[in-house]
């Protein structure tokens, strides 16, 4: 069974300190570099889907995947921001980013538009209604 990103990025997190701006580095890694030490492969080729786009959480950008993990690891610093201080936002702790993104990894729960899933069994559930002659 193939071991998620989010739990990869836990488990390589009790293995080493944080890092940020590189992947591995004397002892310590950034959150896509705890991910690699967990499964002893780089990360692209073990989740290729980390290079396909999705939404930044907390600038809302499309980009790929690790691009979001490495900002949420280092933080986002650009001269312009915040008046000046450059801090946009700050780094997230490698079980925060662990935390997130598992919220990708989960499948959707069902909301009260989708209709539940039919038993098992092939019986189709009906409405209590159409059961009891009223």
């Amino acid at each position: 069974m193939k071991l998620e990103l989010g739990e990869a990025i836990r488990l390589g997190s009790m293995a080493s300190e944080k890092t940020k701006f590189i992947r591995h580095d004397a002892g310590r890694s950034c959150a896509i570099g705890a991910a690699e030490i967990a499964v002893g492969i780089v990360a692209e080729t073990y989740w290729p889907e980390i290079l396909l786009p999705c939404q930044h959480p907390v600038t809302g950008k499309s980009l790929p995947l690790v691009s979001i993990i490495a900002s949420l690891n280092n933080g986002y610093v650009w001269p312009h921001c915040n008046n000046g201080s450059g801090l946009c936002f700050p780094e997230w702790t490698r079980e925060e980013i662990a935390d997130w993104v598992e919220t990708l990894e989960r499948p959707s729960q069902p909301t009260i538009d989708q209709p539940a899933e039919q038993p098992v069994d092939g019986s189709v559930e009906q409405p209590i209604e159409q059961l009891v002659e009223v």
